[in-house]
């Protein structure tokens, strides 16, 4: 999974693909000269690579606002995480990249996660931190 390609939808502020099970939205906001799809495929390795530590972040947050549920999760002996990246956002004029990890579909615990999402944005200097 190296690039952008394919187009689910297109509307005037964004262009949307599905890479694997996870929605990658590329912002038109501030067009950049390259093309903001091709600014986007250009940084694509790097904010895709980034999944991993995201969700890791997004778990440490979750964590500390649901701890019971995080005990039932520990306790019930399932290796696979309740969270994962759903979608993420690109925006070529800053090339920042927000996240959203939400409850993982796939999920076979009990503990019964709640809907709300983590935001966790990375910064085009690879730095991350929990958003709004």
């Amino acid at each position: 999974m190296n690039s952008l390609t394919n187009p689910l939808s297109e509307t005037d502020d964004y262009t949307e693909f599905q890479v694997g099970s996870k929605l990658v939205w590329v912002s038109k906001r501030n067009p950049v000269a390259e093309g903001n799809i091709q600014a986007a495929n250009k940084c694509f390795a790097g904010f895709w690579s980034a999944i991993p530590e995201v969700e890791k972040l997004a778990e440490g947050a979750s964590r500390r606002w649901y701890p019971v549920l995080w005990s039932e999760h520990d306790a019930s002996g399932v290796e696979e995480s309740p969270l994962c990246v759903w979608g993420l956002w690109f925006y070529p004029d800053t090339g920042e990249a927000p996240y959203e990890v939400n409850y993982n579909h796939c999920y076979t615990g009990e503990a019964d996660f709640p809907e709300d999402g983590v935001m966790v944005i990375r910064y085009s200097s690879g730095a991350l931190t929990l958003g709004g």
